[in-house]
C-alpha cells in the first residue's frame, strides 16, 4: 500500500494562497477533489494540491498567450 500525504485545508489555503471560503467553493464546484474525514475534517492529497496548481500554471500559461 502506497502512503500518501494528506494536507489539511489550511495547509492547502497556505499553499495555493486563497482563504478557506474559496478553498471550500473549489472542492464544492470539482475544481480540487478533498476528502471528508469524519464529520467536518477535510483533507487534500499532496499530488491533488499539485495537479491543481499545475492546471492553474497551464490556464495562465493560455492566457499570456494570447
Amino acid at each position: 500500500m502506497v502512503n500518501k500525504k494528506m494536507l489539511t485545508s489550511k495547509e492547502v489555503c497556505k499553499e495555493l494562497r486563497v482563504s478557506l471560503p474559496t478553498l471550500n467553493r473549489y472542492r464544492k464546484s470539482g475544481l480540487i477533489k478533498g476528502f471528508v474525514i469524519g464529520l467536518k475534517k477535510v483533507y487534500f492529497e499532496e499530488s491533488e494540491v499539485e495537479r491543481f496548481l499545475n492546471a492553474c500554471k497551464g490556464i495562465d500559461n493560455e492566457t499570456k498567450k494570447l
